[in-house]
């Protein structure tokens, strides 16, 4: 198959996984009034590491969880800071370090983003069998895989452009 016609019948593709993440963060955005709130998609994923991890956590382990560089993950601490979702203290086992934590605005917020999660979910799901949602799981996870493996092979594909 030509490498045009492997990328006229892709594009399907390419509109489908953009239109599903589109909606998907426009519905989670509308049902948390994330705008207003001055709250990105990376915010929720900080919080929502904040809240998976009940142990000490420090920017280094949102980092390496994240998979983002340093420099993002301290703006995005910062930024939810200055918003109250989240404070630092000094970590006692380690003093050149700070825990961070969700302050009690940061859990409120983070119950109202994981009910607005599940409702979207369920809308998103409706009527489809549990059966053709685990087929989904499967083929998704091989996607991010081969996208995971495959990204050092991104860098010659930028330098072809």
């Amino acid at each position: 198959m030509s490498t045009k016609k492997q990328s006229q019948s892709a594009d399907w593709l390419h509109e489908t996984v953009f239109n599903l993440v589109h909606a998907y963060k426009t519905r989670i955005r509308q049902s948390i009034n994330a705008q207003a709130l001055g709250l990105n998609g990376m915010h929720v994923r900080v919080l929502n590491v904040l809240n998976a991890d009940s142990d000490v956590c420090t920017a280094n382990d949102i980092v390496h969880k994240l998979n983002r560089d340093k420099a993002q993950v301290a703006r995005l601490i910062k930024d939810l800071i200055k918003l109250g979702f989240v404070d630092k203290c000094q970590n006692p086992a380690d003093k050149r370090s700070q825990i961070v934590r969700l302050t009690q605005a940061g859990l409120s917020l983070i119950e109202q983003v994981s009910a607005a999660q599940d409702k979207v979910l369920d809308c998103m799901t409706k009527d489809i069998p549990d059966e053709d949602l685990h087929q989904f799981k499967n083929i998704m996870d091989k996607l991010v895989v081969n996208l995971q493996r495959d990204e050092s092979n991104t860098d010659s594909i930028s330098e072809s452009l």
